[in-house]
């Protein structure tokens, strides 16, 4: 990973937007895994997220322990790596969220792993290494991963009857 100078942006040249990206994530479909599963496709791959079970579900929504934290951290022109931990997906999503000031510095096969091992979702885990792998930059890939992410939380907010991630800012904000 190298800094980008000050007339590239934090992200480089030719880097795209989470709304430019090659990587999206669909809606509910009726794909080949039934109703709820989700498909996101990017240029080189091609996956289908089955709705987790209602145990996985929980999982995916929880926070892990101390011990299972996942070393990250955040690259910055002027900083450099600021050193970090995840405690789950949900917090692995915001801290994917593009931004045009820094990077996340993250190892995607350890996440990967880190997923199966800790959050023990397989389909999350292999659908991050083909995306990840398949990316033609680390920009790509972290957009990339953080649309399975956002993907696979919404499936689990489904699957426990739970609203979607900012519905209730959207519902305050019409009061």
């Amino acid at each position: 990973m190298s800094a980008a100078g000050p007339s590239q942006g934090a992200h480089g040249p030719g880097a795209r937007s989470a709304e430019g990206s090659s990587m999206s994530a669909a809606g509910p479909s009726q794909g080949a895994h039934g109703p709820g599963a989700l498909s996101a496709e990017g240029s080189s791959m091609s996956a289908t997220l089955r709705p987790p079970t209602s145990e996985l579900a929980g999982r995916i929504l929880d926070t892990c322990s101390y011990a299972d934290r996942l070393p990250a951290g955040r690259f910055t022109a002027r900083v450099g790596i600021m050193r970090g931990t995840i405690r789950g997906l949900p917090e692995l999503h915001l801290y994917l969220t593009p931004d045009e000031r820094s990077l996340p510095a993250v190892n995607f096969e350890r996440l990967a792993e880190w997923i199966e091992r800790v959050v023990a979702d397989a389909d999350l885990a292999a659908a991050t290494r083909a995306a990840t792998k398949g990316a033609d930059s680390y920009v790509n890939a972290c957009i990339a991963a953080h649309a399975l992410v956002g993907a696979r939380l919404q499936q689990a907010r489904a699957v426990l009857g739970l609203p979607a991630a900012g519905a209730n800012d959207r519902a305050e904000a019409g009061s």
